[in-house]
């Protein structure tokens, strides 16, 4: 199953649309980004792993976080852009995690 998510960005690159990010693998977590301005420092941080790439000419880039692990229904990949960009990719995809419930 592939996941795919998007936040808005302030500074998003112009060549379309918001920054975001997709599961490659989950075993190693590798995870895909686009839509990063070209050439920029990215952060890619879950459950207290980073690490830091550069996109290409394109804004793409790909992250091997290698083996994480975390809580199941509240584990996530984020990855920030030096100029702000920010994007989030919740990983809790499992049918027994409910959703938070509201008063």
């Amino acid at each position: 199953m592939v996941a795919m998510i998007g936040a808005l960005a302030p500074g998003a690159a112009a060549l379309g649309g918001s920054p975001s990010l997709q599961i490659v693998t989950r075993s190693p977590l590798v995870v895909a980004g686009t839509h990063f301005r070209a050439a920029e420092r990215v952060t890619v941080t879950a459950a207290g792993t980073s690490r830091v790439v550069r996109t290409s000419r394109t804004g793409a880039f790909r992250a091997n976080l290698g083996t994480v692990t975390g809580d199941r229904c509240s584990l996530s990949v984020v990855a920030v852009g030096l100029r702000g960009e920010r994007v989030a990719l919740p990983l809790a995809l499992h049918a027994m995690c409910a959703p938070a419930s509201t008063p």
